[in-house]
């Protein structure tokens, strides 16, 4: 029964939507009364005169409530096209450590592993000298210890070589999240390089780390790779306030969303939103997209856009099944034609 209704909430209802948790407790209720009506006892709850339901389904319950309170200020996704103009801004900015290079290479990266805010930037803080900490009291965000790079064969490169040839030289790069929302702290993933180059993750973490040792150092794995240089020659720390300003900007520059409510919704988790977005609207599956950005239940359904991609993706699909596989015989090929006018195929 809990399998029921893990089911349910996402999305495999009979109008197949997302349901409500009050609509999700009616679907089982009904199940409930058939099974009841065979002489079984009501599965929902462990003991006969229980009134609590089980604990598998009220997890499920709890969660599907949670989603709920918060869906009405979910954030909005940050996307490729935004990205695109922050790539176009950064032509203009001819200082490779400003904070303009860093959220461009940040926000990449963002989108490919679906960054949540802890991970790689600050809260409220902006001083180096004193980053946020985890619970094991280590620097939360990503540090330059939790990137390392590999060439042809997935032989393991030196820090050192690695940021000293051409990006084209490194192949993957594995990413260590120190400090996880879901409990799995020291997760890897690798990362390949793309051929589009300001599409690619692994260029995007290579400039990263050489900025880091242009400021920092190689020794200095205390501090958070998202440093930049304010124009007054000061080293700041990349901060929530940071990100939301400029996502914003961005917002407001490629989509012209100027109605300050609506803008408030892009934030440091656009990230994770955008990169949930893409791979749904590329056609991944449910579990894949769990493993990918790391999610250990079905939570990112509520972050899930109703996109030109996937209304294409139903066009092909509406023309894939209406396109005809055969006539019945060869006489009637010749005198009757498809009103759409695609070929004929004859079988034997």
């Amino acid at each position: 029964m809990a399998l029921y209704a893990l089911h349910l909430s996402s999305g495999h209802s009979l109008k197949c939507k997302t349901l409500r948790v009050a609509t999700n407790k009616k679907y089982l209720f009904d199940a409930a009364t058939l099974i009841t009506s065979c002489g079984d006892r009501d599965p929902r709850y462990l003991e006969p005169n229980s009134k609590t339901f089980a604990p598998a389904i009220q997890v499920i319950y709890e969660e599907m409530a949670r989603w709920e309170k918060v869906s009405e200020n979910v954030r909005e996704p940050y996307t490729p096209a935004m990205q695109a103009h922050l790539e176009f801004l950064c032509t203009t900015d001819t200082n490779p450590d400003s904070l303009l290079h860093v959220l461009r290479d940040f926000f990449l990266m963002g989108l490919y592993g679906g960054f949540r805010q802890s991970e790689w930037s600050q809260d409220t803080n902006s001083n180096p000298s004193s980053p946020d900490r985890n619970h094991m009291g280590t620097t939360q965000a990503f540090t330059i210890a939790d990137f390392s790079f590999l060439g042809a064969g997935d032989v393991r490169v030196s820090l050192d070589r690695a940021l000293n040839v051409p990006p084209t030289h490194l192949l993957s790069v594995d990413t260590c999240w120190r400090t996880q929302k879901n409990k799995q702290h020291g997760e890897k993933k690798r990362f390949s390089a793309n051929i589009i180059s300001h599409n690619c993750y692994v260029a995007a973490a290579q400039r990263t780390c050489q900025r880091f040792l242009r400021l920092r150092g190689a020794n200095d794995t205390n501090t958070p790779l998202s440093i930049y240089v304010t124009s007054f020659g000061t080293q700041r720390l990349v901060n929530a306030k940071d990100i939301s300003r400029c996502m914003q900007y961005l917002a407001g520059a490629v989509y012209h969303i100027h109605d300050p409510k609506e803008l408030s919704r892009f934030s440091a988790h656009s990230l994770r939103v955008g990169a949930c977005v893409i791979l749904h609207a590329q056609g991944l599956t449910e579990s894949q997209i769990q493993f990918i950005l790391r999610w250990r239940s079905l939570a990112f359904m509520a972050y899930l856009r109703n996109l030109t991609a996937l209304s294409d993706r139903q066009n092909m699909a509406f023309n894939t099944f209406a396109m005809p596989r055969e006539y019945v015989s060869q006489e009637a090929t010749t005198s009757l034609q498809h009103p759409l006018l695609i070929p004929v195929v004859i079988r034997s």
